[in-house]
């Protein structure tokens, strides 16, 4: 591991860390080492054996990065981006995106101010389960439980707005359209202002839109930067499921 560059001046204290350095690219794997700190008696902190990982940056829309939650030890989800065509595949695998703490794939940016985040849903979520679950998100942070809404398709219950009000408790649920009213395409569009989250949908490819559920509002204070994209889950760690969009926009009001 000689070869290996310090990537952090300071320990990182949270879930996640996210590369952004020089040289990265799409499909070209990484060798990354993270170690451990233990603080000993004397009060410093001695840093741990190493482990190697592999890590492969994925094609990404441009300003956008991918974050697995806590998907599982055997699948881990990834995203493919076509230029051309504009058309996102999300894949994730994990247990849910739900309770206290969520477990899949998020294709994101970070975001200050007011803003709308809008997608086209072109077919999905395959049926890892009736709950497996693919649409827009907002969060607060990259970690598992933070607060949060997401506008989703399921693959065997509709449509439905869920949020988090509190970090680290459980979700509420609307359910917006039934499974048998569902048709692909549908247009999703969580709109932040302030500390409201204001979910709608379109059936007639964004000509109209429909509010989906009451707009909801976060008694504590939401920060400036919000972290906005596309979110999937398998709703089993043993699979992954796989979802197609197309028309992602993430804009400023």
């Amino acid at each position: 591991m000689d070869r290996l560059s310090r990537l952090t001046a300071e320990p990182v204290t949270t879930a996640s860390y996210t590369d952004t350095s020089a040289g990265l690219a799409n499909g070209t794997a990484a060798l990354y080492a993270v170690a451990p700190l233990f603080r000993g008696t004397d009060g410093n902190l001695t840093e741990g054996a190493a482990t190697a990982l592999l890590a492969t940056p994925v094609a990404a829309p441009a300003g956008f990065a991918g974050t697995s939650l806590i998907e599982g030890t055997t699948n881990s989800g990834s995203v493919a981006f076509d230029a051309a065509t504009g058309e996102i595949t999300i894949r994730a695998s994990g247990g849910d995106i739900w309770d206290a703490g969520d477990q899949g794939y998020f294709l994101n940016q970070a975001i200050e101010g007011d803003f709308q985040i809008t997608a086209r849903l072109l077919s999905g979520p395959t049926n890892t389960s009736a709950w497996s679950k693919a649409g827009p998100m907002i969060r607060e942070s990259l970690e598992p439980g933070a607060r949060s809404a997401m506008l989703y398709a399921t693959a065997g219950n509709g449509v439905a707005f869920q949020w988090r009000e509190i970090t680290n408790e459980h979700t509420a649920l609307a359910q917006v359209v039934d499974a048998a009213s569902l048709t692909v395409p549908i247009v999703l569009r969580l709109t932040r202002k302030g500390n409201v989250i204001t979910s709608e949908f379109s059936t007639d490819d964004g000509k109209t839109f429909n509010l989906a559920a009451d707009p909801f509002t976060y008694e504590a204070g939401l920060p400036a930067r919000l972290y906005a994209g596309l979110a999937a889950t398998a709703h089993n760690s043993r699979q992954v499921t796989q979802a197609r969009f197309n028309g992602l926009e993430v804009k400023k009001l």
